[in-house]
C-alpha cells in the first residue's frame, strides 16, 4: 500500500511540461522529497497473516466441556480382582452422560492425585468403578474435588470432556470398610442355656421348655453310642 501511494504521488509530481526551467525543476525536486517523507510517515494498516501461516493455539482449560457425575457409593472389599486379590476400596461413579470407551486411559482425580484404570462393571457406559488400595483411600481428605476425564497417569488431556464429581465425602464408606483390611466386624451373639449329660435318655413325659431342642455331639462315635450305628 505504501509503495503504491509513493508511486502515484511521485508520478503526479513529475507529470508536467517537458520544457521547464532550472528553478522549476528545483522546486519539483523539493516537492518530490516532501512526497517521499509523507508516504514514509503514513500509518500502516494492520497486517493479516495468510491461513496456515501460524499454528492455532491449543485449547485452554476454559474451553473444556464440563459434565456432571456423582459418587454413587464407596465400599470396602476384602478381595479385589483389580488389586490381585488384595483388599481395597471401590468408588462407583454414575452420570447421565455416558463415559465413552476411548483409546486413552480414563482417570479419576481426587484432589491432586490420579487413579486408573476405571472399569465398567456391568457394561453400562453410565457407570464406572475405580479401585484404590486402602492406604491410598486413607490418605485422601474429605472435601477435596473429584473429577473424571481421559489422559495419562500424570494428567488429563486438554480439549477432552471432563466430569465434575463434586467434593469427596468419605463418610459414604460402608461400615464394613471401617474395619482393618481382612478383619470382619464383630457378630452379636446371645447367651444360650444348656445342660451337659453323660448319657442320653428322654422320658415319654418330657415337655420341652422351648419351641426347639438341640443335641450337640462331639464326634461320630458319640452319635453312634446314643443313636446306634446307621
Amino acid at each position: 500500500m505504501r509503495l503504491a501511494l509513493m508511486a502515484f504521488m511521485v508520478g503526479f509530481v513529475l507529470a508536467g511540461p517537458l520544457q521547464a526551467s532550472g528553478e522549476d525543476r528545483a522546486g519539483e525536486g523539493r516537492n518530490l522529497a516532501a512526497v517521499v517523507q509523507m508516504a514514509a510517515a503514513s500509518p500502516q494498516p494492520a497486517s493479516t497473516s495468510s491461513p496456515g501461516s501460524q499454528p492455532s493455539p491449543k485449547p485452554s482449560t476454559s474451553q473444556v466441556e464440563m459434565r456432571e457425575c456423582k459418587i454413587k457409593g464407596i465400599r470396602a472389599v476384602a478381595s479385589s480382582q483389580a488389586l490381585s486379590g488384595k483388599p481395597g476400596v471401590e468408588i462407583e461413579l454414575t452420570s447421565e452422560n455416558p463415559f465413552p470407551v476411548r483409546n486413552a486411559l480414563v482417570l479419576l482425580r481426587i484432589g491432586d492425585e490420579y487413579f486408573s484404570p476405571g472399569t465398567y462393571p456391568t457394561g453400562d457406559l453410565h457407570t464406572l468403578v475405580f479401585t484404590l488400595t486402602r492406604e491410598e483411600f486413607d490418605r485422601l481428605r474429605s472435601g477435596v474435588g473429584v473429577a473424571l476425564g481421559y489422559g495419562t497417569k500424570t494428567g488429563f488431556y486438554e480439549g477432552e470432556p471432563r466430569w465434575n464429581g463434586g467434593p469427596l465425602d468419605k463418610s459414604l464408606l460402608k461400615d464394613s470398610g471401617s474395619q482393618p483390611p481382612g478383619q470382619q466386624p464383630a457378630v452379636k451373639t446371645l447367651p444360650v442355656k444348656f445342660d451337659v449329660y453323660g448319657g442320653y435318655f428322654v422320658s415319654n413325659k418330657f415337655e420341652p421348655q422351648a419351641p426347639a431342642s438341640f443335641v450337640v455331639l462331639q464326634d461320630q462315635k458319640a452319635f453312634d453310642e446314643v443313636f446306634g450305628i446307621a
